[in-house]
C-alpha cells in the first residue's frame, strides 16, 4: 500500500499501480522465455511435448503478453530433436501459413511415422546381429558341431530298440 500514498485522485493512484506492477512484469516474462527455450521433445510425446509450450504460452497470455503466431511456432519447431529436421524444413518451406492446429496434427502423423521406421530398424538390427552370431558361432567351434550331430543321430534310439509292449502276433 505504500505505492498509493501521497496520491489524492483515483487516476493517478491506478497509474501509480499500473506503473509498479508493470515494471516488476519484465521478471516473469523473461522466465517465461527461458522456460520455453528450454522445452525439449527428447523422450516426451507430441502431446506431452506441445502441453509444455502451451502451459507457458497460457502464462503468458495470463499476464497480458500473448507471443505471437511466429514465436510460438518457433518455440515448437526449436525444442525438436535433428530426426525431425525434414520435417522442420517442410513447415519451414511452405508456401502458405498452416495453423498452430495443423503443424500439431502433422507433427503427430510425423512423429508416429518415424516410431514405426525405429521399431522396423530396430528389429532388422537384432536380426542382423542373431544372424551374425549364428555364423560365428558355427565356424568357431566346427569340430563342436560335428561331435554334436554325430552324438544325436548315435544316441537317437531305431524303432527297433524299444522293447514292444503289443503282445506277440500268433
Amino acid at each position: 500500500m505504500g505505492e498509493i500514498v501521497g496520491y489524492e485522485s483515483a487516476f493517478d493512484i491506478w497509474e501509480a499501480l499500473r506503473t509498479v506492477y508493470e515494471s516488476s512484469s519484465i521478471a516473469p516474462i523473461m522466465g517465461f522465455c527461458s522456460q520455453l527455450q528450454k522445452i525439449k521433445k527428447d523422450g516426451l510425446t507430441v502431446s506431452q511435448y506441445l502441453a509444455q509450450i502451451k502451459d507457458v504460452l497460457d502464462n503468458f497470455a495470463a499476464i497480458g503478453e500473448p507471443l505471437s503466431y511466429r514465436d510460438h511456432l518457433s518455440y515448437i519447431l526449436e525444442g525438436l530433436g535433428s530426426e525431425y529436421n525434414p520435417f522442420v524444413s517442410s513447415i519451414h518451406n511452405r508456401t502458405n501459413r498452416p495453423s498452430i492446429a495443423d503443424v500439431r496434427n502433422l507433427l503427430i502423423t510425423y512423429d508416429s511415422r518415424l516410431e514405426k521406421q525405429t521399431a522396423t530398424d530396430h528389429l532388422q538390427l537384432i536380426q542382423a546381429n542373431v544372424a551374425h552370431l549364428s555364423i560365428n558361432s558355427q565356424n568357431r567351434h566346427p569340430q563342436w558341431q560335428q561331435h554334436n550331430r554325430s552324438s544325436i543321430r548315435s544316441s537317437t534310439p531305431s524303432v527297433g530298440s524299444f522293447p514292444s509292449i503289443l503282445p506277440n502276433p500268433l
